[in-house]
């Protein structure tokens, strides 16, 4: 049985450029005509694969993968230490740039094309199977089923998601020709070269310092002055779409991504380690959900990620917080009990003076 689109509707006026609205609607058509074609069973796999495609692939982490496992592969695969990288002698800056980045134009252009690839390629069928052919049905997908990016924003998440791509691809590029032309790190291949033990400890190790790092930086940027020049331009898209994955300010986006790749300069992390951790964290920041305590609200002007006590908000703050609550998919929650309770912790706040 072959799948069918379902009727969308009128869609909004585009807000993209003349060229790109009209590289769309082709791309789109071609995904029309394509999918009539498929078993109704194939569009969840797919999707589902998309995902996981786009989220190791479109900052040039596959060819970090690459090179790690053609180091390991490769006779003399030791670790490169400070003295060893130093060892080449006295020479010029210029001459140590051309030896340790040599090949980085091919790569770079290795990692954009195919990290622009997927972006758009991937990015642009996401948001077809999602924001088109399944809009009627958000309530089977969307955590938030009545509301949608506006199409300004759309657009204004594409040209931001495009800078901080090209940093990033720019970044793998740069570390990915560096470790191939045995530049200092601190990585190894052979599991004999610093033992078992040390091989099973750094797993736990090397993840709470990644993800620790990550949670504690985060706070920090919903500090008012961080969050008000950095961070406030990720929560820009309150209903993110598929383009909003590296639609981060350049500063935050070089941050977080170095405290991801910090471990291969300080400690001794093997290979396999440091990809398998990467590909863990990488997976969960896709599908990573949030935490929010039934009696606090949360909002932009709220700042240090702690929430405001429903004891102290203002009536038209009660009122918006009721409006989100019951907006949200049901879907979203552990059961419908949870959002109930949600629900009706602020009806009974709404119930009572103020004060009490």
């Amino acid at each position: 049985m072959a799948s069918v689109r379902p009727k969308t509707g009128p869609e909004p006026e585009s807000p993209y450029p003349t060229f790109a609205a009209g590289t769309m609607k082709r791309y789109y058509s071609f995904l029309d005509n394509v999918w009539n074609r498929l078993p109704a069973w194939a569009g969840p796999s797919v999707a589902s694969a998309l995902v996981l495609l786009m989220g190791l692939t479109i900052r040039a982490e596959w060819l970090m993968i690459l090179v790690h496992f053609l180091k390991w592969t490769s006779p003399g695969n030791g670790t490169v230490t400070s003295a060893a990288a130093a060892a080449a002698g006295s020479i010029t800056l210029s001459e140590w740039m051309n030896v340790r980045f040599a090949g980085f134009t091919n790569v770079w252009l290795i990692a954009s094309f195919v990290g622009y690839a997927i972006y758009f390629g991937v990015g642009g069928f996401l948001h077809w199977y999602y924001y088109r052919l399944r809009r009627e049905s958000a309530h089977e997908w969307k955590c938030q089923p009545d509301k949608w990016l506006p199409p300004d924003l759309e657009w204004h998440e594409i040209k931001i998601g495009s800078i901080s791509l090209f940093i990033g691809n720019t970044l793998s590029a740069a570390l990915v020709i560096w470790i191939l032309n045995d530049g200092y790190s601190t990585v190894y291949y052979n599991i004999s070269d610093y033992g078992w033990t040390w091989f099973l400890l750094s797993w736990p190790l090397i993840f709470c310092y990644q993800d620790y790092l990550t949670y504690l930086t985060h706070r920090l940027y919903h500090t008012p002055f961080l969050y008000k020049h950095f961070h406030k331009l990720h929560h820009t898209y309150k209903q993110p779409t598929a383009f909003s994955v590296t639609a981060i300010h350049p500063f935050e986006f070089v941050n977080v991504q170095a405290i991801l790749v910090s471990p291969m300069f300080f400690m001794p992390v093997h290979w396999v380690t440091m990809t398998v951790l990467m590909l863990y964290i990488y997976y969960h920041g896709i599908i990573h959900g949030t935490y929010r305590r039934k009696d606090r609200i949360y909002r932009e002007d709220i700042y240090y990620g702690k929430g405001k006590e429903l004891e102290k908000c203002t009536e038209e703050e009660l009122s918006e917080e009721m409006s989100e609550r019951t907006s949200e998919n049901v879907a979203a929650y552990q059961s419908e009990a949870d959002k109930q309770e949600m629900v009706q912790t602020v009806q009974k706040r709404m119930k009572k003076p103020a004060g009490q």
